[in-house]
């Protein structure tokens, strides 16, 4: 089956994964050794002395427990380092880069859309198309899709989101679909950090990495905050680790095309519809393979 883990398979053995683990324990355990003897130097060049130590040199037990606390949060720390060196393993592009289609949906967003459209447009990729759906919007979105370099798909009526991106999937001419919302900002080299993770044939699906520009309001304030935490922190966990990236999201995120339609699309059942893409996306039986995290795109 097509994963959504974090990385490709064979950056993640089991054998390395274990090597991180052990290396963050020895590490840990040097660190609190170095704090402990450092920590008891200086107590005694200050003069101070320790009656509570026991004559054959044994730990008293505020110390056994202080330890036992800084273990618990250097182990972690250290572990979740060895997480991040790995999820920074870059992919190679392959030789010949495969067409790739970009799919921005759009509903009454004709304060943002322009810009998005924009910043897809100038992608540093050689094959690509964007394709800009509009969901039966009311204001002036459906002029402003009509951009030179870009196939405009206008209903007539809304139909939701996950409806318009599939009617967007069916036009779409690329091995490769990429995903973004119309009031998010592509990086320039979006495509070009993506596509190198599916050079591993197992891969279905990469997810990007959201950055919140304007952090000007509480709702920007907690925007900010849910980011830092989903990408910064789950995501790399759960890519360190090897296990499965549980949300590719929906202002950047690139599928395999036949997986996609192999889903069926998009569902409307929920108003997460990224979400309920990429469980099935984990249990499909199209074939096995894994998801990694990488690639940028920014917030107006």
């Amino acid at each position: 089956m097509f994963g959504v883990s974090g990385m490709l398979k064979n950056k993640y053995t089991i054998t390395s994964q274990i090597a991180v683990v052990f290396s963050s324990l020895i590490l840990s355990v040097f660190v609190i050794y170095i704090i402990y003897e450092i920590s008891f130097l200086a107590a005694y060049k200050l003069g101070f002395t320790f009656n509570y130590i026991n004559t054959d040199s044994s730990i008293d037990i505020i110390w056994f427990f202080f330890l036992m606390c800084l273990t618990g949060s250097l182990f972690p720390f250290f572990l979740f380092v060895g997480w991040i060196i790995r999820t920074k393993i870059r992919r190679k592009c392959p030789h010949k880069l495969p067409f790739v289609s970009i799919i921005i949906p759009a509903f009454n967003e004709q304060e943002t859309v322009s810009k998005s459209i924009e910043c897809a447009l100038t992608q540093n990729y050689p094959e690509f198309e964007i394709i800009v759906v509009d969901d039966g919007s009311s204001d002036f979105t459906p002029l402003l899709i009509n951009h030179p370099g870009v196939t405009s798909v206008s209903l007539s009526q809304n139909q939701g989101k996950a409806n318009a991106v599939n009617i967007a999937i069916t036009k779409a001419k690329g091995e490769f679909v990429l995903f973004s919302d119309s009031d998010s900002h592509l990086h320039p080299d979006a495509i070009m950090h993506l596509i190198g993770y599916f050079n591993n044939p197992k891969t279905g699906a990469v997810s990007g990495q959201l950055i919140v520009r304007q952090k000007r309001g509480l709702v920007a304030l907690w925007q900010t905050i849910e980011y830092i935490f989903g990408q910064a922190i789950v995501k790399i966990a759960q890519c360190g680790s090897g296990s499965s990236i549980t949300v590719c999201p929906g202002p950047i995120c690139i599928y395999r095309r036949n997986l996609l339609l192999s889903l069926g699309g998009f569902k409307d059942r929920t108003i997460v519809e990224d979400f309920d893409l990429t469980v099935p996306a984990t249990d499909t039986s199209v074939g096995n393979g894994s998801m990694g995290i990488l690639g940028t795109v920014t917030f107006a």
